[in-house]
């Protein structure tokens, strides 16, 4: 199952530009049913499905007012689910 989860998050990242919040919050939905809610790599795949450097504030407004408040959130909900899960939520950070 673990496996599985991997070639579809791999296979969505390459493929898709967008969407990527509804992956996730449908990987979230799932990820008890598959029984990999305990395991650290998973939410780390799935922070990965985030496009890296596109969602940086550019001006102090964009900083102050939350300029993407659904990607924000979407974040926040994995980490909330690591920790609901007991997963370790530093240990995501000390790679």
């Amino acid at each position: 199952r673990k496996c599985s989860f991997w070639l579809f998050s791999a296979a969505f990242k390459e493929k898709r530009p967008r969407g990527h919040v509804e992956f996730i919050n449908t990987a979230l939905k799932y990820i008890k049913e598959y029984g990999i809610h305990k395991d650290l790599d998973v939410y780390k795949a799935l922070l990965n499905v985030f496009p890296k450097g596109k969602m940086i504030p550019q001006n102090a407004f964009q900083r102050i007012f939350l300029h993407y408040p659904v990607q924000q959130n979407c974040c926040v909900k994995v980490l909330d689910e690591m920790e609901w899960n007991g997963v370790w939520v530093v240990a995501l950070f000390i790679w």
